[in-house]
């Protein structure tokens, strides 16, 4: 019975009316049936208030759709734009890595990144200074999407710029810092590493600034770590860096990279760690670099089921 109040249009409140009119007639007579009277009333102002009710349901349920197919058309926009974003953070990226791995006579030189879900702000680069020397860059902006690959785009430009064989690496980093700092938000930092390499006397010398420290893994399995250097860029203006100094000998392996690599985790959420990394180095230490770069990344993949939850870069170097 309510289900049909609600359905009554203009004629059938009419007939609902003439009804109750006919059935309790309110003039007779005796003259005014006052609870015939009242009694018509009450289901006039009944049947009203039902359509009233209707009509707001039907206005209501009018809205939502309405809101919600907006809300679903918003979310949908916001969804392509971040596609888009992400699409062109990892454009930006991309193309400030660089296209071919220089090198240089007895040694061997291998670059990779695998970028996220959500790409950061990781960069590598190696710098060809003359036919016996090369810089070797890595670094990691925290922070994700487009703010962190434009400020890595900005970072590799000042990086080649300023590098050079006459400037040392804990020179270069304090420059670099002093550059950062006075364009970098004050919730943003950059990790970075910077290597010469001296080919003819196998002498590498380096500065790490507040980065995963390389590992250098020997002909014997041993390793050791370029941990010397100072703070990230872009914290503290008037910053000093320490410069260190590595000899290399045939056989030794060098690896950089982003923290992506070791933290990368499995679906318990423990971290792949440094130890899994110089157990995969150890496996494949007479593999040339490209072929130990490919180890370690399909080895970190199947580690975290393809979940990169950040950026993974490396830089492999070999010496013959």
């Amino acid at each position: 019975m309510e289900k049909k109040l609600f359905l009554l249009d203009g004629m059938a409140l009419v007939y609902r009316a003439h009804f109750a009119l006919i059935s309790r007639p309110i003039f007779t007579s005796k003259g005014v049936n006052t609870s015939a009277l009242y009694g018509f009333t009450q289901t006039l102002l009944e049947i009203l208030k039902k359509q009233i009710e209707a009509g707001e349901k039907k206005r209501l349920a009018k809205k939502q759709a309405l809101e919600q197919s907006h809300a679903l058309d918003e979310a949908a926009q916001k969804l392509q734009r971040r596609e888009r974003e992400v699409e062109e953070a990892r454009a930006i990226q991309q193309g400030f890595l660089p296209q071919e791995i220089p090198q240089i006579p007895g040694y061997q030189i291998a670059g990779a990144w695998q970028p996220a879900r959500i790409v950061g702000g990781d960069y590598y680069d190696v710098l060809p200074f003359d036919d016996d020397s090369v810089g070797l860059c890595i670094a990691d902006v925290a922070g994700k999407g487009m703010p962190a690959a434009m400020l890595m785009s900005n970072f590799q430009a000042s990086v080649r710029g300023f590098a050079s064989p006459s400037l040392s690496p804990d020179a270069l980093c304090e420059k670099l810092n002093k550059l950062v700092c006075r364009n970098i938000a004050a919730d943003r930092f950059i990790t970075f590493v910077y290597a010469h390499l001296h080919g003819p006397s196998r002498r590498l010398s380096y500065a790490n600034a507040g980065h995963n420290a390389p590992i250098v893994l020997r002909r014997d399995g041993t390793h050791e770590r370029l941990d010397a250097g100072g703070g990230v860029l872009g914290i503290f203006k008037q910053q000093s860096f320490e410069a260190g100094s590595f000899q290399l000998a045939p056989g030794d392996r060098i690896v950089l990279y982003t923290d992506g690599v070791t933290e990368a985790r499995d679906g318990a959420g423990i971290e792949f760690g440094d130890s899994r990394l110089i157990e995969v180095l150890r496996e494949c230490l007479d593999a040339d670099p490209q072929i130990a770069q490919e180890k370690i990344f399909s080895t970190v993949e199947q580690f975290c089921g393809g979940n990169w939850e950040d950026d993974a870069t490396l830089i492999v170097l070999s010496v013959e």
